[in-house]
């Protein structure tokens, strides 16, 4: 069971012509938002149909929009990217016992491996948040 909202995740764009207000302790931020200043809502449906849970919030502050759009794309498959993390680790594991099983990896081949079974091992660790 994972502790983040499963997904799919889906982007939104807040809408425009209306004012943002933001309340941080005893400040309050408030705005006009435009179609560039719009933050893009990282959202999932709720099992009802109706309405959505927020994920996240990509603002539009000190970014440009090519760089907000990016970082929501990069955002909204979260859930899918750590699944498919998990098969390739599941995957690893098993060609790595298959290897060892026949004797077949040489040590050049563990020298490939081993830096890309780490790599996916920690975004797996930092992901689920259990490296803490």
């Amino acid at each position: 069971m994972t502790k983040h909202t499963p997904g799919p995740w889906e982007q939104r764009e807040a809408k425009t012509g209306f004012m943002s207000r933001l309340r941080l302790g005893f400040f309050l931020f408030q705005r006009s938002l435009t179609k560039d200043s719009a933050p893009i809502w990282i959202t999932r449906k709720k099992e009802s149909g109706e309405g959505a849970w927020l994920i996240a919030i990509v603002t539009r502050h000190k970014s440009t929009a090519d760089q907000d759009e990016a970082n929501a794309d990069l955002i909204t498959p979260a859930p899918e990217l750590l699944e498919a993390l998990k098969k390739a680790e599941t995957l690893l594991n098993h060609m790595g016992d298959i290897l060892n099983g026949l004797d077949a990896g040489t040590a050049e081949d563990v020298a490939m491996a081993a830096p890309i079974f780490e790599a996916v091992r920690a975004a797996i660790i930092k992901a689920e948040g259990t490296g803490k």
